[in-house]
């Protein structure tokens, strides 16, 4: 058994998760938006390698011949910038991003495809030095870099990173792993699956059935906007499941039909649900828009992780379920088209009648569209009145057991319009979506493929949109159904 950074990192969060993904690992399948984030971090490395031109770069991936060639070298006079290089002590594992030597000491670099600092990261560096040290060699300085806030695509590569340096921290955490990793190896090969303590993580964590004997979504921690305060009195008074929440206790409408669902196990509506429905000015014209963002920036005078909004969808109801027209722009991937989209945007949103949304993301988006284009500024905030927020409708309005705690349109779209799905789409999510249109914009899509690719965007936003009606719809009906059950 190898032991990688994160199965170390992991060990230390949760033993018990760490332990399963090596004694019962599940299948890991890779979509589009996963292979897109692993591509961008290895053009990051790539490019930082420009910054010392004569280091070498140990490409050997077998981890105990890398790590005898990482020896040599850095025993050598030319070893003096090394890439990738490796450390192997016993079942630990690690390669170092940038080794710098400098006035007879090692430096180590950790490169990272982000633009925000975070203390995940000096665990990595963390783990990284500990190996160093386990096979003999201390790094002088360990330092960070991220990718710089104002890069844009015309400047040199030198301009991309800016360096943190980490060094304090780093060595205060590797003697803690150091002191860590004996008991990490042995439980990790141990047979016997390590004890789990209940805690946030486990909500969306894909071994929680093994550790507890019930749904995670029945346990307070999976109740909306419940305070840690809350949360630790009500755990020191050995209340754990939301059907055990006491009679007095005061809970927001989402959180009272979370436990009337749980108690009763079955949907619970709002009396409060039509009236919110009853703001809904007709014709409706449901909107949903689709961004991507990259590490390079795509287009002149955009920065790394810019969001860039590149599509959006508009279905036009004249009543609840009745579509009499369907909208759509896709922008082009040479060029920043975002002035087209909002032109587009504005043309196709005119006129009265609400705009149905699924969360402030829409409202964020024109306001940023807004800023960016004066000239269209008034046209652009004209719409923000118009808009209604569904997701919100539904939080406060309705709760349906298979929400299971959350009010995404994947949760609640499932379960109020059970027979409409993503199932049978090419792009599935917004994550893919993203990816799918930046790998056009980079060039890493065959030409060939680039009309099919548009025609799955298309369709992925188009179907959030139509997904919006028929919720709409449902919710409708469950307000009839209430109505009718009441007579």
């Amino acid at each position: 058994m190898g032991i990688t950074k994160n199965l170390f990192l992991d060990a230390l969060s949760c033993p018990s998760y760490a332990w399963q993904s090596v004694h019962r690992p599940e299948r890991v399948t890779m979509d589009r938006a996963d292979e897109f984030k692993i591509e961008q971090g290895r053009e990051i490395g790539k490019l930082a390698r420009l910054i010392y031109p004569e280091g070498i770069l140990i490409e050997e991936k077998d981890m105990v011949r890398a790590a005898r060639i990482t020896e040599s070298l850095m025993g050598s006079p030319d070893g003096t910038v090394l890439y990738e290089a490796a450390f192997c002590c016993g079942s630990y594992r690690a390669r170092a991003d940038i080794l710098h030597k400098k006035n007879g000491c090692w430096n180590l670099v950790e490169v990272k495809s982000s633009i925000r600092d975070k203390a995940l990261f000096i665990a990595d560096l963390a783990y990284t030095s500990m190996v160093m040290e386990m096979c003999g060699y201390a790094a002088q300085d360990r330092i960070l870099w991220l990718l710089s806030r104002e890069y844009t695509i015309d400047q040199n590569v030198e301009n991309l990173f800016q360096a943190v340096d980490h060094t304090k921290p780093v060595r205060l955490r590797t003697g803690e792993f150091l002191r860590s990793a004996p008991w990490i190896e042995q439980m990790l090969l141990d047979t016997d699956r390590p004890e789990a303590p209940f805690g946030p993580s486990c909500k969306k964590c894909e071994y929680s059935s093994n550790c507890f004997d019930f749904p995670v979504h029945e346990h307070i921690i999976s109740l909306p906007f419940l305070s840690r305060k809350v949360y630790d009195k009500l755990i020191d008074k050995g209340i754990s499941m939301i059907r055990d929440l006491p009679e007095q206790m005061e809970l927001t409408p989402h959180q009272e039909m979370m436990k009337r669902s749980l108690l009763e196990n079955r949907t619970i509506v709002s009396s409060e649900l039509e009236s919110m429905l009853e703001c809904i000015e007709w014709p409706a014209f449901y909107l949903d828009f689709e961004t991507t963002m990259t590490a390079i920036p795509l287009f002149p005078d955009t920065l790394p992780y810019q969001q860039i909004v590149t599509q959006y969808s508009v279905h036009i109801c004249s009543e609840i379920g009745e579509v009499t027209d369907h909208r759509e722009f896709l922008a082009e991937t040479d060029r920043d088209c975002r002035k087209d989209l909002a032109e587009k945007l504005i043309h196709d949103l005119k006129g009265s009648g609400s705009i149905v949304v699924y969360s402030g993301f829409e409202q964020s988006t024109i306001g940023k569209l807004a800023s960016l284009f004066p000239e269209l500024t008034e046209s652009l905030k004209a719409l923000v009145p118009r808009l209604v927020d569904l997701e919100k409708i539904i939080k406060n309005g309705i709760y349906h057991p298979e929400f299971k705690g959350r009010t995404s349109i994947k949760k609640t779209l499932p379960a109020l319009v059970p027979d409409m799905h993503y199932d049978d789409l090419s792009i599935g999510n917004g994550s893919s979506a993203l990816a799918a249109y930046a790998g056009m914009a980079r060039g890493d899509i065959p030409d060939e493929q680039i009309p099919g690719l548009r025609k799955d965007l298309l369709d992925y936003c188009a179907r959030d949109t139509l997904a919006m009606v028929k919720l709409h719809e449902a919710l409708f009906r469950a307000v009839e159904k209430e109505k009718k059950n009441g007579l």
